[in-house]
């Protein structure tokens, strides 16, 4: 996950982040502990629960908590994207450089 767009969604007063997805370990663990440490102090107040870390996109949009997903893919190896459309008729506003 791309730590900028993950630091300024952690900075945005209107969002939450409740979890995080990667299929590297090593990236998915960090972006979870960089999560964690952000908002370590409204854990301890009860205003957040605490980040989960996937390495399936699938398990996030399965989540009924979560009203957003925003999704960072490398330049590198693209395929396709899980927020693209899949089957006839549908469409998507997502694109690649």
């Amino acid at each position: 996950m791309m730590q900028g767009h993950l630091r300024g969604m952690c900075g945005r007063g209107d969002v939450q982040v409740v979890a995080v997805c990667d299929v590297d370990r090593g990236r998915r663990e960090k972006a979870r502990a960089e999560v964690e440490f952000i908002y370590g102090k409204d854990r301890r107040s009860g205003a957040w629960r605490g980040c989960e870390a996937y390495n399936e996109h699938e398990r996030i949009m399965e989540r009924t908590d979560i009203d957003a997903v925003p999704i960072a893919t490398p330049d590198t190896g693209m395929r396709r994207s899980p927020a693209q459309p899949s089957g006839p008729g549908r469409t998507s506003t997502s694109r690649s450089r």
